[in-house]
């Protein structure tokens, strides 16, 4: 047997062992989503698609339903708090608007009834300082509060020093310092929610809603 034929019977030799080796790959390793959901005391399923395609969900001992991957990554909704219960709205909410289904949250919890499509009045109401005016709000349709109405929250330096603001929407007015020279008024900005407000170094306090209108000069 020459050299060559040598050779060739260690490359077949070789190539059988990496083929045996391939064909005894390990199928009974754990999915550690999967295995995570039923240590967590979940119900772990396996959801085939119409076109064949898997999907592993975990259903939660409170019953959220959730991507198990997503339950291993911490993205899952906290649902274990239950629904939240939520006060009927009054006889006069969305007068004048149409009254709306709010759907369901992440935690198939209903949400309340959304008002839209709401048309006010467009009639408005000059204030005590004989400059500022303010205009009806949905969904009630109510006049807007004067400044002088407002409960003033002073920015503290706590409030000052936050590094990020949560993305909470409540929208505020930010009231510039006596300091600041503004050329028209009100002196003040809109804000998404207090925090944004006292990151502006200017602002000295803030009041709850959209900063009220001008009249026209």
């Amino acid at each position: 047997m020459n050299k060559k034929t040598i050779i060739s019977l260690e490359l077949i030799v070789a190539i059988s062992a990496m083929s045996l080796l391939a064909g005894c790959t390990r199928t009974d390793m754990p999915n550690p989503a999967s295995k995570y959901c039923i240590e967590k005391g979940g119900i772990h399923s396996i959801i085939t698609a119409e076109d064949g395609s898997q999907q592993g969900i975990c259903t939660l001992p409170h019953g959220t339903e959730c991507d198990e991957w997503a339950y291993y990554r911490n993205e899952c909704p906290d649902c274990s708090g239950g629904c939240p219960m939520y006060s009927p709205p009054g006889p006069d909410w969305c007068k004048y608007g149409t009254i709306v289904d709010g759907g369901k949250n992440d935690c198939g919890c209903q949400l309340p009834p959304k008002c839209e499509n709401v048309g006010c009045p467009e009639d408005a109401k000059l204030c005590s300082d004989g400059i500022t005016t303010v205009v009806r709000q949905p969904p009630y349709c109510e006049f807007a509060a004067c400044p002088d109405e407002l409960e003033k929250n002073y920015c503290t330096p706590e409030s000052r020093k936050a590094e990020a603001c949560a993305t909470i929407y409540t929208p505020v007015c930010g009231w510039f310092s006596q300091n600041i020279q503004c050329f028209r008024y009100p002196c003040a900005i809109n804000a998404g929610n207090p925090c944004e407000a006292c990151q502006n170094e200017n602002v000295e306090f803030w009041t709850e809603g959209d900063c009220p209108n001008t009249p026209p000069k």
